[in-house]
């Protein structure tokens, strides 16, 4: 990048999973279809967390019973050989390297307990929304093969397939709220005033 792309808006390029800035730099923090490029996804959910002031929302791929049949019979990517290609076989891949990266898919479950990890203090509030990107590679679409044809025929049953069943779609929007300590502590902690801390509350295990 040249460093005019984004003009009048500042930008910056940054090592995803180690930020240069302080905590609480930026009121929100959005990533989309990023996460999964990185070595360490979960480092990367924590340091947006960290950064964070209100919240955190991204847009990545999910998991699910679906993927993994779609995985197994090379109807969608493992690993992001096409970003690379479609890079001039320069970047696009882990780290944005010309390695192609394993397409890291997340689930609730592993959102949840990755900032619940990092943030143990509070009780978050988590927002999900579900879409999908109909499962297939640019290389499919450009050669035309029978397996795009299948997948071509069996759209319309996909889609009445995610309407019944949204999390089985390969798309999701996840929020993540950052909590105020002072209404959202757990009972067990509380706030010191005087050395401005959160402490273990002695008086609520007694009880």
């Amino acid at each position: 990048m040249e460093g005019n792309e984004f003009k009048p808006f500042q930008w910056k390029y940054e090592n995803a999973e180690n930020l240069s800035f302080e905590d609480y730099a930026f009121d929100f923090v959005i990533i989309h279809a990023a996460i999964h490029h990185a070595s360490s996804p979960h480092k990367v959910l924590t340091e947006m967390y960290r950064v964070a002031r209100k919240g955190v929302l991204a847009f990545e791929s999910r998991d699910s019973f679906l993927i993994k049949i779609l995985e197994k019979y090379g109807m969608t990517q493992t690993y992001e050989h096409a970003a690379v290609y479609f890079n001039g076989c320069k970047y696009g891949g882990v780290n944005n390297t010309e390695i192609p990266n394993f397409i890291y898919r997340w689930t609730e479950r592993e959102i949840e307990k990755t900032i619940q990890s990092y943030a143990p203090c509070f009780k978050h509030t988590f927002i999900y929304k579900y879409g999908y990107d109909f499962p297939c590679t640019p290389e499919l679409e450009q050669k035309r093969t029978a397996k795009i044809i299948f997948l071509k025929i069996v759209r319309p049953l996909y889609i009445i397939f995610a309407k019944l069943f949204p999390k089985q779609q390969n798309l999701f929007a996840f929020f993540v709220e950052k909590p105020n300590a002072t209404y959202k502590i757990f009972p067990w902690l509380k706030i010191d005033t005087a050395i401005n801390k959160i402490t273990f509350n002695q008086e609520w295990l007694e009880n």
